[in-house]
């Protein structure tokens, strides 16, 4: 076992409980039921900490699926899921943005190398027949879902068509969990320009066309640039979420791909010496939408900015995005953002060019700047884009072979 709980127990905290290891040092497995389950409830809601503590033996195992059992609701960390250190295909570790550190020896089986989806604690990756894969990468599950459409025909994309399956579902959400609710999910996917195609529980599909409309004219500068997000938070109200970003130029013109040039060009990607311009955050405005007094579903015309998010912490992403207290995280920082690499609609976004994604950070909202996580750097191409994944309180644990 290389570390328990990270560096939040050290021994003089568990006080008499450090004598009895210590007399047990010779017999690990030996330990009391009752102490195991102790050590576990002073660890730090990180999902690593739980495997590599059930990893040790079947005993220590059994005494974290136990421990699960009397704590179902406590949260764990979202975990960032990034490429593996060695950039294998088939395998992700994860990144503390508590530490601000990549976990050592953490890898997930995952076995797709694309951009994925997230929900619920699922990966959600998109076939090359459009059909859906729903993959957990802690407990290696898989359910397989119909396609969202057909597979447009050339005649159908006509001469300048652009088709990559890839970027075809552009967002999943999920229900609840599969694991928990196995009879009673569904599964909601965005593709196309705003078609959305609904599966139940038994992979029925429904597939309908809307018109996406605002929620109200943009309270910001028209002249600003940016993107936006909608986050549902914990008191039933909407975050209105407008990412502010600038552009820095990278690299020489020998890093452009000959295959999207054009279409860099076209989107203003290309600056004057022939270089890439990377979008690179500079701030978030944020505003709350309410609803009306007396709906449940109509909302007020005008979002109120707000400030401040007190003691509250926002993981934001493209995919799954959740609003949490430092209440039940005391060891994030509070009023922070914690935001990753959103360009990822088309192959000429920023994760998908030679650097790959860069723009990936903490935003604290009293001091108004952006501290980028260390792992980022310019060229070290990051490839699939890192992804918040948010486990469940009683996710599978994995059984070490």
């Amino acid at each position: 076992m290389e570390r328990l709980g990270c560096n939040y127990m050290p021994s003089a905290v568990l006080g008499e409980e450090c004598s009895m290891i210590e007399q047990s040092a010779n017999n690990w497995a030996a330990l009391p039921r009752d102490l195991l389950i102790s050590i576990l409830g002073r660890l730090v809601p990180e999902v690593s900490d739980y495997i590599h503590f059930a990893a040790v033996c079947k005993d220590w195992f059994s005494a974290a699926r136990d421990h699960q059992a009397l704590t179902h609701k406590r949260p764990f960390f979202p975990v960032l899921l990034i490429p593996a250190k060695d950039n294998t295909p088939t395998c992700r570790g994860w990144y503390n943005a508590v530490e601000n550190r990549i976990v050592m020896n953490s890898r997930f089986h995952v076995p797709y190398n694309e951009r994925c989806c997230s929900s619920h604690g699922w990966l959600i990756f998109t076939e090359e027949t459009l059909a859906l894969t729903l993959f957990n990468p802690l407990s290696g599950a898989t359910i397989h879902l119909p396609p969202v459409s057909k597979v447009p025909t050339k005649e159908e994309l006509g001469e300048y068509g652009f088709y990559d399956h890839e970027y075809e579902v552009q967002k999943v959400v999920l229900s609840a969990d599969p694991s928990i609710a196995p009879d009673n999910y569904e599964v909601l996917a965005i593709y196309e320009d705003g078609r959305l195609a609904l599966f139940n529980n038994k992979l029925e599909s429904n597939s309908v066309s809307v018109t996406l409309r605002c929620l109200a004219e943009r309270p910001l500068n028209s002249a600003c640039s940016g993107m936006t997000y909608l986050v549902a938070t914990p008191y039933g109200h909407l975050l209105w979420i407008y990412r502010i970003h600038t552009y820095k130029s990278i690299g020489t013109p020998k890093d452009v791909r000959d295959d999207i040039k054009e279409c860099l060009e076209v989107s203003d990607q290309i600056d004057e010496n022939g270089c890439i311009r990377y979008r690179i955050t500079t701030r978030f405005e944020l505003y709350e939408v309410k609803k009306k007094e007396g709906s449940t579903m109509q909302l007020v015309a005008e979002p109120e900015p707000i400030k401040t998010l007190d003691d509250m912490v926002l993981f934001l992403g493209h995919n799954e995005s959740v609003l949490v207290s430092t209440r039940d995280f005391p060891e994030y920082k509070a009023n922070c953002i914690y935001y990753v690499d959103d360009c990822l609609y088309w192959p000429i976004g920023a994760p998908y060019q030679p650097f790959g994604a860069t723009d990936m950070g903490v935003f604290d909202l009293e001091s108004q700047c952006c501290k980028p996580f260390d792992f980022v750097g310019f060229g070290k191409g990051l490839m699939p884009p890192p992804v918040w994944v948010l486990p469940k309180a009683n996710f599978e644990i994995p059984l070490s072979n």
